[in-house]
């Protein structure tokens, strides 16, 4: 947050932990919330999907992908 006040960057971070049992963090800069409006809700989703994904992947077992294939 203070780099994006300090330089008025456009900042968008996401991050999601493997084993996490709640949704992923995310920030996003004034700058870009108000410059990306109409498309920062879309790219949050965007993730949201992206991490759903990968942690269905870690959760697979290579015993458990071999039988889904």
């Amino acid at each position: 947050e203070q780099i994006s006040s300090e330089t008025g960057c456009w900042l968008f971070f996401t991050a999601q932990h493997l084993t996490a049992r709640a949704p992923f963090i995310h920030y996003s800069s004034p700058r870009i919330l108000r410059e990306g409006e109409e498309d920062i809700e879309s790219i949050i989703n965007q993730f949201n999907e992206i991490f759903a994904k990968l942690t269905a992947a870690g959760a697979m077992t290579p015993e458990r992908c071999m039988s889904n294939s």
